[in-house]
């Protein structure tokens, strides 16, 4: 599964290196998501569309101020999208992007695959989609579903 992130700060950083594959990623401009790439072999893109069209998931890594901005770009560009954002229910999600939606809570110790993920389940998804997506985040640590 190709991975894409929207946003390179802490908490990308720490996702992508738990995860140790190379992934897509973009930033505002900061030059996190090119060190990022750097690192782990992965690659920054011009832009958020470019790592939407490019990857099987898009995993929401951006401030939370920035949703809408970022959810307008990437309509209708987006497979899957999994979430990281607080304050944004699936309900916004599903609303904002029409695709199956994943929220996640995670914590900075999945850099080292021993953090805590929360899991907000969602309901009439794809399974295989489920699995694979579950699976991917389930190596970052101990994986919790809460209602």
């Amino acid at each position: 599964m190709q991975v894409g992130l929207i946003g390179a700060g802490n908490m990308a950083r720490a996702l992508a290196r738990g995860w140790g594959e190379p992934v897509l990623c973009s930033d505002s401009g900061s030059g996190r998501a090119e060190a990022l790439a750097r690192e782990l072999g992965g690659e920054a893109c011009k832009s958020n569309v470019e790592v939407a069209e490019r990857a099987d998931l898009v995993v929401l890594c951006h401030k939370p101020a920035q949703f809408e901005d970022v959810s307008r770009e990437l309509h209708g560009h987006v497979k899957a999208v999994a979430s990281v954002l607080a304050g944004k229910r699936s309900a916004i999600l599903r609303s904002h992007f029409g695709v199956p939606v994943f929220r996640f809570m995670p914590n900075t110790p999945v850099e080292i695959r021993r953090g805590v993920v929360l899991y907000s389940p969602e309901r009439d998804l794809d399974e295989h989609l489920e699995a694979s997506v579950l699976e991917l985040f389930g190596r970052l640590g101990t994986l919790v579903q809460v209602p």
